[in-house]
């Protein structure tokens, strides 16, 4: 939405230039800019609730970048003004940054199976060998998958 702004003031403010914000389209651009970057901070804080900042943050400011520059192409009209190279370029640089995040998101899901595999290899460890909690298999299973954290109950086969 900054973008918009200062094209508008540099248009207003420019010698000849039209009043930018008296144009409706301006203000609808600009509310729709808004709420795009008003959701992308709302994604962020709920991200940062539910996963480490190691993993949301890149992938906040790699969203970032996809969204400000295609925006930026389309707000400022540069797509008849590319060149084949350069959109090329442009259009390797999206995929670069798209497959970024793809790849931070299979790294984290890899890392959380891992760990929730260790977390719960000593208690089936345990369960396996007979040194069951007081309550049994049951009590076992269930400490077992608040272990892994997402309420999945791995199989604990009776001793």
């Amino acid at each position: 939405a900054s973008k918009l702004v200062w094209l508008l003031f540099a248009e207003t403010l420019r010698r000849g230039g039209d009043n930018g914000f008296a144009r409706l389209g301006s203000w609808v651009i600009g509310g729709v800019m808004a709420g795009g970057e008003a959701a992308m901070v709302a994604a962020l804080y709920l991200g940062l609730r539910r996963a480490e900042a190691s993993v949301v943050i890149p992938c906040y400011y790699g969203s970032m970048t996809v969204f400000a520059a295609v925006q930026g192409l389309l707000l400022f009209d540069l797509g008849p003004s590319l060149s084949a190279g350069g959109a090329a370029g442009f259009s390797c640089g999206i995929a670069l940054c798209v497959a970024s995040l793809g790849a931070i998101g299979a790294g984290r899901r890899r890392a959380e199976a891992s760990r929730a595999e260790s977390r719960a290899a000593p208690l089936l460890a345990a369960a396996a060998a007979g040194g069951l909690p007081a309550g049994g298999p049951e009590q076992a299973s269930s400490a077992a998958a608040s272990a892994t954290g997402d309420g999945a109950r791995p199989v604990v086969a009776a001793v």
